[in-house]
């Protein structure tokens, strides 16, 4: 047991190597085969039944011939897609009426987008550093309502922002 975990561990390190070569291929195509040698431990200890292998190794079989396709995959992770998806599609489209909402859906991205830049700026320029009132520019000086307002207005008039 203890070298089919050792093998399935080789594997993991090896696969997210930066540089992988013709070489590296190889050599996950042996440690792969070494680990499934080595899984029949689990068939004769009773954890698993014979003839059957569980479907999240499955995938492992088609590591090498993904890593000459399509190259490393540097830590490249599902996980990482799919919390994209989640913030670009799934939350806005269950803040639309359901009804045309591709349509909702990009407006609600743009709108975020346009958010997200703001807030950049507004950080960048120290305006979200402490309370509006109290808040220093970079002379030193207290800046009031009224230049807040403006520094809004006028990232919203070059960004070309509509809240319509």
């Amino acid at each position: 047991m203890v070298q089919a975990v050792h093998y399935l561990i080789e594997f993991c390190y090896t696969v997210r190597q930066d540089i992988q070569s013709q070489l590296t291929v190889q050599k996950l195509e042996s440690i792969l085969e070494k680990f499934f040698n080595a899984q029949d431990i689990f068939v004769e200890s009773e954890v698993r039944k014979p003839n059957t292998h569980p479907p999240c190794q499955h995938f492992l079989i088609h590591y090498p011939k993904l890593i000459c396709d399509f190259g490393a995959p540097n830590g490249l992770c599902s996980s990482i897609t799919e919390s994209k998806h989640i913030r670009a599609v799934k939350d806005p489209w269950r803040r639309s009426n359901r009804w045309n909402s591709l349509e909702q859906i990009l407006l609600t991205n743009q709108r975020l987008d346009k958010l997200d830049a703001a807030k950049a700026l507004f950080e960048s320029q120290g305006m979200l550093n402490d309370s509006i009132i109290f808040n220093v520019n970079s002379n030193g000086k207290h800046l009031n309502i009224s230049s807040i307002k403006t520094n809004i207005l006028c990232f919203i008039y070059r960004n070309g922002c509509s809240f319509r």
